[in-house]
């Protein structure tokens, strides 16, 4: 529904003759999609990914784009940029290919381009994937052990949490009594990663 949508709209705006943006650079407009901050549901972005957002564009893309406008920005411009850092980071081009993805989607739903110059590019960099887990013998190990180690006892119960929910080291250390309701433990959406209470 949401890409015929936008077709919809591109073809008015092509038959209307309104002109794109065509002054707007890149560092112009990545202000307003930081400032703006938002992921594809609508919600606010985290501090922290905020934070990686801002370093990301500030180290590698603003220096070597920021002053080209948005309108002249090619597939193989793109290209050059990421495989650039993946010479020296594979995991943060693949990360960084994924942002600079979302941002010309952006530029391409506020009619600052047509389309996004990204639409047929070839993912680069590795995405690195978690393929070990604990079996249920490595986690009763673990378990019987965790009284014999050399920790404080707050980060003993943490870990200890951590291996019999399965749950992430942010959301057990931020774990509160509001949010224990009887014999569950109930976990925010605005504090889970996915953004869905659980």
């Amino acid at each position: 529904k949401g890409a015929r949508e936008a077709n919809e709209k591109l073809l008015e705006k092509l038959a209307s003759g309104e002109p794109f943006n065509t002054d707007l650079t890149i560092e112009e407009l990545y202000q307003e999609w930081f400032d703006k901050g938002t992921d594809k549901r609508g919600n606010p972005w985290s501090e922290g990914h905020r934070k990686n957002i801002h370093y990301m564009f500030h180290r590698d893309i603003l220096p070597a784009i920021g002053q080209r406008k948005v309108v002249e920005l090619k597939k193989r411009d793109i290209r050059t940029l990421i495989e650039k850092v993946e010479e020296r980071a594979p995991g943060q081009a693949a990360t960084m290919f994924r942002r600079l993805s979302r941002f010309f989607n952006y530029a391409a739903q506020k009619d600052v381009i047509q389309f996004s110059p990204m639409t047929t590019l070839e993912p680069i960099g590795k995405v690195s994937r978690k393929s070990r887990y604990l079996t249920d013998k490595e986690i009763k190990t673990l378990l019987d052990g965790l009284p014999h180690i050399n920790a404080a006892p707050q980060t003993i119960r943490i870990l200890e949490l951590i291996l019999r929910t399965g749950q992430r080291p942010s959301e057990v250390c931020g774990a509160s009594v509001d949010e224990m309701r009887g014999e569950y433990w109930v976990i925010p959406s605005n504090r889970a990663k996915n953004k869905i209470e659980h």
